[in-house]
């Protein structure tokens, strides 16, 4: 008997070391990552100077980084990455001004369903579903570049061939201008053809590029619904159902989220492994 519970106590401890140090290498990545203007979401315990009351809370970087530097007038980035380091083994930080702690959710932020959400990130193997997503992210990445790479050659290849024959025509030109903008992606205007009035030789340029490019098109968009697909069953749907408290269970494990634009509101960032 004696024999099974120190097993018991080695595992248990083993078991909150391990997830301890998940949650401090967590924090780390977020700490060196930070200054996006999508700032991360980041776990800490704030002290109420005044009251002493400890209190863990999930709030952002920018927030703690105004927080720290109101209380403490420290202004030097270097200095102040240094002292959020230094947090790291415990992650506690001390407030007295009242506009602080409102500002960090001291007294608003509640941590619900926590049981709950730990059994669906255990239960579902959530934290190696949501790895599938920094996969889906780089392969998105690639497809699109050779999506917009290969067009690119295409309309070139285009261009080069009319020009050795006769002069672009204006609409030719306006055509080939139009495939090539970055930001007025042809392949987001469905209605280009009619809108522009093209004609039946603009037409058939339109259509040779996309005969050559369709096959990069649907390789991008097959992976980038993917991506949406994968996304939203693993991350947004619990971020969605449980808002922050999904993100504060979640950063114990490896997961760090971030605040987006208004769609969404909170994104997935990455797993820290």
């Amino acid at each position: 008997m004696k024999i099974l519970t120190l097993i018991f106590l080695l595992m248990a401890t083993t078991n909150t070391l391990f997830s301890q140090s998940i949650e401090e290498k967590t924090y780390k990545e977020v700490i060196k990552s930070w200054g996006s203007t999508a700032p991360d979401l980041v776990v800490i315990k704030i002290r109420n100077v005044s009251t002493g009351e400890i209190k863990e809370v999930c709030t952002d970087m920018t927030s703690l980084f105004w927080a720290i530097w109101h209380e403490t007038n420290l202004l030097d980035d270097k200095v102040m990455n240094q002292t959020l380091l230094s947090h790291s083994s415990n992650r506690t930080f001390d407030f007295k001004k009242p506009e602080l702690l409102e500002r960090l959710g001291f007294n608003t932020y509640h941590l619900y369903h926590e049981a709950e959400i730990i059994n669906i990130i255990k239960k579902n193997h959530l934290i190696d579903s949501l790895s599938k997503i920094n996969k889906l992210r780089d392969i998105n990445h690639d497809t699109y570049y050779e999506y917009r790479d290969t067009s690119s050659d295409i309309v070139d290849a285009i261009e080069d061939s009319i020009k050795e024959k006769r002069p672009l025509t204006i609409e030719e030109a306006k055509i080939i201008h139009d495939l090539n903008d970055r930001y007025n992606a042809y392949y987001e205007k469905p209605n280009y053809i009619q809108i522009n009035n093209i004609s039946k030789q603009g037409k058939q340029l339109i259509a040779i590029w996309r005969k050559k490019i369709l096959p990069f098109e649907t390789a991008y968009f097959n992976a980038t619904k993917e991506l949406n697909r994968v996304t939203y069953k693993f991350a947004d749907y619990y971020i969605k159902k449980y808002g922050l408290n999904f993100c504060h269970i979640a950063f114990r494990y490896g997961a760090t989220f971030y605040y987006g634009d208004p769609d969404p509101p909170i994104g997935f960032g990455r797993i820290v492994k």
